[in-house]
């Protein structure tokens, strides 16, 4: 299965074409997913005519506006202090209620409006900007109604004498670092469960999806729990597509390394796994080979339905739709016998 992110109408190949036209060319390409594109109907009904699937995705914990409208909402780090924005990047505190409420709102709003295949879950995790060589690794959030909730819901009682909030998280990060990370992991499996019930309650055919953070437990001291929040075991009940964002570029990874993470969220999650690459040289270049390579490392994993690529725009921009092409037919007629790439 064979998909891109960010469809447009707009993007050169599309333009001044009809639905039907558009979907062929799609067709084509050996594409079976879109991202995007689900707001004209008649584009919608003729890729479904035609068996391609239409998908939404949505932004949960994240917005920097948040932070100027709502202060409140702004991340505390175990120094007591707000977190940083990195390259324009904002996450939010997942325990706040009107957050979650307004999230699920624009979901229901989603799968009730649009004619969309699914939904998949993005930014849903406690705050961390994780792709890039060196990622900040920091404990959140340490603001006070994500102290008390925590407090209720565990029954961890903080001592009073604490006279400021680097105190309270030294002593929880000590004390109770076990119970704090699962606590953590557990608001981000409740979203996912409202937020299935009501993406099925439109249709239970209807995809649940989560683009996951390509972490695992071994890598910087687990924080794929205890900083991000994501356990894919507990996830797996209410999620059927996991995507790993397996940017190896953006991450100084090697493209074997997106192999590895898409399996191990197979054997963690035992559920289909469509990951997700890069196309666009970011932060260096990415060679057409390497892309090729990268696109064979992801239908060669363990689990592995397919791949989306990230983005369509720029993939075109880059002038690798011809790699896109011949990774369309492999997910169709099947893997080659063997590695046709120096990379695997």
């Amino acid at each position: 299965m064979l998909g891109v992110y960010d469809f447009s109408q707009e993007l050169e190949p599309f333009q001044g074409r009809s639905e039907e036209e558009i979907t062929q060319i799609l067709k084509n390409w050996g594409v079976r997913v879109i991202f995007g594109g689900y707001k004209s109907e008649k584009l919608v009904s003729s890729l479904h005519q035609e068996k391609i699937k239409v998908y939404a995705s949505i932004g949960i914990f994240v917005g920097k506006d948040w932070w100027e409208k709502y202060p409140e909402t702004r991340p505390i780090n175990a120094e007591g202090k707000p977190v940083e924005s990195e390259d324009g990047y904002g996450g939010l505190i997942p325990i706040i209620p009107f957050i979650r409420e307004k999230k699920l709102e624009e979901i229901r709003e989603l799968v009730t409006r649009f004619p969309i295949d699914g939904v998949w879950l993005d930014f849903i995790r406690w705050p961390c900007h994780w792709e890039v060589h060196h990622p900040k690794i920091e404990q959140t959030s340490f603001d006070p109604l994500t102290l008390e909730q925590f407090q209720k819901d565990s029954g961890v009682a903080i001592p009073e004498e604490f006279s400021n909030t680097s105190q309270i998280a030294k002593w929880i990060l000590k004390h109770h670092r076990d119970i704090w990370t699962k606590w953590k992991c557990l608001q981000i499996t409740d979203f996912v469960k409202e937020a299935r019930k009501i993406i099925k309650d439109t249709g239970e055919d209807k995809i649940v999806g989560l683009f996951g953070v390509p972490w695992r437990e071994k890598d910087y001291d687990n924080a794929i729990h205890e900083i991000i929040g994501q356990d894919y075991t507990a996830l797996s009940k209410y999620v059927d597509i996991f995507s790993p964002m397996v940017y190896h570029l953006m991450c100084g990874r090697d493209v074997k390394w997106i192999r590895d993470i898409a399996t191990y969220v197979y054997q963690k999650s035992k559920k289909e796994i469509l990951p997700i690459i890069q196309a666009r040289s970011i932060p260096s270049h990415l060679s057409k080979e390497e892309f090729k390579a990268a696109l064979e490392n992801t239908l060669y994993a363990e689990g592995s339905s397919g791949v989306i690529v990230f983005t369509l725009e720029d993939l075109l921009r880059e002038d690798k739709l011809s790699e896109l092409i011949r990774a369309g037919a492999l997910s169709l007629q099947g893997l080659p016998r063997g590695p046709t790439s120096q990379y695997l």
